[in-house]
């Protein structure tokens, strides 16, 4: 006669699964007044702040992560993008 075995498993826990090293995200999200310095006039961005502040996870505000992508898009749309070529191109 063969003997079966049954393996039992205990259903494991999900609740205490964080990494206890790792610093937690942080709270509050960054707004524009965080982002942007107005004492130089032009409004420009805090780059350090905002690279650390995602890096650690963290979030920004609604209004502030349109008002980046609105910035990005212009710079974007008035960088040419297409190169002058002079016809034939050929693979020689």
């Amino acid at each position: 006669m063969a003997s079966t075995t049954t393996a039992t498993t205990t259903p494991s826990s999900t609740g205490n699964t964080y990494v206890r090293c790792l610093p937690s995200p942080p709270t509050y999200r960054l707004t524009i007044a965080d982002l942007f310095d107005s004492s130089t006039g032009g409004g420009k961005p805090r780059l350090e702040r905002l690279r650390e502040h995602l890096f650690a996870e963290g979030r920004l505000e609604e209004d502030a992560a349109l008002l980046i992508i609105e910035y990005g898009e212009k710079l974007l749309r008035s960088e040419s993008t297409l190169l002058d070529l002079e016809a034939p191109i050929t693979g020689k």
